[in-house]
């Protein structure tokens, strides 16, 4: 009975940890700001990869921005033209580097564009160690393009994931 009892409690701080806990997201986000063009980054609610708390880093032009949660959103403002968005693997909360999925776009400025991240995994091995267990996925794992209405309705199911990007230089 002792075991339960820890046991749930340790349960939801692990799922917990996984998943975007910043402000709900609105429709009023989704406007630019002058002459910058918006992207919108978000991970939809899913059992999909829960449990691992190596949650992927996000980076864009080669700037790491945040981790991409399960359930968040992530507003980055950017000049207009061409621009790479990538996510990096993470190993006991440290950025690998090594890339796990990515996308290359161009925008004119005063566009918003709306980018769903999902992954499909092909393969997950646990790796024993002591004390702890490391996991190896390999999968699809990409950016996907969403017509406005279907983002903005998925968003709205959503929390920003940390602090709103700073505008790049």
């Amino acid at each position: 009975m002792k075991i339960h009892a820890l046991l749930i409690p340790a349960l939801a701080i692990l799922l917990g940890a996984c998943g975007a806990s910043g402000p709900q997201f609105t429709s009023a986000l989704a406007k630019p700001d002058g002459n910058r063009a918006l992207v919108f980054v978000y991970r939809t609610n899913t059992i999909i990869g829960i449990i691992n708390p190596d949650v992927p880093f996000i980076h864009i032009d080669g700037k790491r921005l945040t981790r991409i949660r399960i359930g968040g959103y992530l507003r980055i403002a950017v000049p207009p033209g061409r621009h790479q968005l990538t996510t990096t693997e993470s190993l006991l909360g440290n950025d690998t580097g090594r890339v796990r999925g990515e996308t290359t776009f161009t925008l004119p400025a005063g566009a918003t564009l709306y980018l769903r991240y999902t992954e499909a995994f092909s393969s997950i091995v646990p790796i024993v160690l002591p004390g702890m267990v490391v996991v190896i996925s390999t999968g699809d794992f990409r950016f996907e393009p969403v017509p406005e209405t279907e983002a903005l309705a998925e968003l709205a199911k959503t929390s920003a994931l940390g602090p709103e990007a700073r505008p790049m230089e």
